[in-house]
């Protein structure tokens, strides 16, 4: 084999180990996902903002009622309770993700469910326009060692709707509650 196709060879593989043995700045799958969880776990105004443009699309309407929405960071999607329209009486199961929809699903109401009372809109709740100040906020009340959002849901046990958000780390977890606006009320260790 003449010098130089000898040495182009020996080149060649050189430069084929360290490519294949270099990590090439990658980031191990672990650690990536404990970023990502970190930082919301994909939790956004925009996620929101998607789920109900898919929801209304589906409804047909975008003036939906519902009774709970709670935004999952494990799968960055979304599920809501909405009153039927055109029958507010009955109550469906919807999950919005990166598949698109799922469902809807019926649910059971029973005779002492007070759905006028649980019922608000998404209008209601203007602090879903900034998740990401939420997310910041519940992970800075808490300070928990590798505290990451695993879910935030929306709920109306009262006069007006009630955000909590669930924060969990490896040695403790706790529950953050939010009003409609997005003020910070309390930190409840569970």
């Amino acid at each position: 084999m003449p010098p130089f196709k000898r040495l182009s060879a020996c080149l060649a593989t050189v430069l084929t180990l360290v490519v294949m043995t270099s990590a090439c700045g990658a980031t191990p799958r672990d650690e990536f996902v404990g970023e990502m969880l970190s930082r919301g776990g994909g939790l956004t105004a925009a996620l929101v903002r998607n789920a109900m443009g898919a929801f209304s699309k589906h409804y047909g309407t975008d003036r939906l009622t519902l009774t709970s929405l709670v935004l999952h960071s494990w799968d960055a999607s979304v599920t809501a309770n909405i009153r039927v329209p055109g029958r507010p009486e009955q109550l469906d199961k919807v999950t919005f993700g990166e598949d698109g929809l799922d469902g809807p699903s019926p649910m059971k109401v029973g005779a002492a469910d007070d759905l006028d009372g649980m019922s608000f809109t998404v209008q209601d709740v203007p602090a879903l326009e900034d998740v990401v100040k939420m997310v910041d906020t519940a992970l800075a009340e808490t300070k928990f060692h590798n505290g990451y959002v695993e879910k935030i849901q929306v709920t109306r046990t009262a006069s007006a709707p009630e955000i909590s958000v669930v924060v969990r780390s490896p040695r403790a977890d706790a529950m953050v509650t939010f009003k409609a606006d997005g003020h910070f009320t309390k930190v409840t260790r569970v």
